[in-house]
């Protein structure tokens, strides 16, 4: 079951611009379900994107980083680690996706090939199989 808290706080996001480069700006971003709200440079236009997971920013204080259903990955840096944390919590209370499982493929073999079993192993077995080589050459 999704969660039903609104997640918003207002973030250093990171963004790539063509000819700077990476630059941080500062947005508002609201998590509902598993739908992330963004503020955009233009007033009262907002993006929103599907979240597929949510975690911690490796190597960067107070980051953190969402991953969409779309392959896209988003960075953020919060204010505080009060912010971080209820953002970490917001992720860990979303539900995981659920991936459909892959029908199984019937196979059908030639005639002319055999399936056969191979039998366990014995005890014998192994003792022969982890005898060293100094005990062969006796």
């Amino acid at each position: 079951m999704p969660t039903s808290k609104k997640v918003s706080s207002f973030l250093s996001v990171q963004e790539t611009r063509f000819v700077i480069g990476k630059t941080f700006k500062d947005r508002i971003w609201t998590l509902k379900h598993r739908t992330l709200t963004t503020s955009t440079n233009e007033r009262f236009k907002f993006t929103n994107v599907t979240v597929k997971e949510g975690r911690a920013w490796a190597g960067v204080s107070l980051g953190i980083e969402i991953e969409t259903v779309e392959g896209k990955v988003l960075r953020a840096v919060t204010v505080s680690k009060v912010q971080w944390a209820m953002w970490m919590q917001a992720f860990q209370d979303l539900t995981p996706v659920k991936d459909t499982p892959p029908t199984p493929v019937k196979v059908r073999f030639n005639d002319k090939v055999l399936v056969r079993t191979i039998p366990a192993s014995d005890d014998e077995d192994d003792n022969w199989t982890t005898a060293s080589s100094d005990e062969d050459d006796d």
